[in-house]
């Protein structure tokens, strides 16, 4: 099954574009998402702006969505894992929508030991 979290991200951000307001994304930062500074972060989670003016370069993939920022005037490169994005919605408005974190479940520990267990052989 297809995660649908890329469609809607997508077309909010579009929608919100459209409708003359600033789409504003909410991240879970744990895990490695870039270099966001401290300062940005507030109980896990940063509120980034993803209008064109303040990104470069976005790219929202099926598995991540990527894009170039500033924060205090260095150019950071961000990479978020669909599976961190919790919200995308307008500053204006209010309006937008919240993610259904069990779209993308966390992986197991096993599961990801049985992944690096592999059944080839050297011969």
């Amino acid at each position: 099954m297809t995660p649908k979290r890329p469609y809607l991200l997508n077309a909010i951000h579009a929608w919100l574009l459209d409708n003359n307001e600033t789409p504003y994304i909410s991240v879970d930062v744990d895990g490695d998402i870039g270099s966001i500074p401290e300062s940005a972060v507030k109980d896990g989670v940063v509120v980034l702006n993803v209008s064109p003016t303040a990104i470069e370069s976005l790219d929202i993939g099926l598995d991540a969505m990527s894009f170039y920022c500033r924060f205090n005037g260095v150019r950071t490169s961000i990479n978020l894992p669909m599976r961190s994005i919790l919200a995308i919605y307008g500053k204006e408005s209010g309006q937008g929508i919240e993610f259904d974190k069990l779209e993308y479940p966390e992986p197991t520990k096993s599961a990801a030991k049985e992944k690096s267990k592999t059944k080839l052989r050297l011969v």
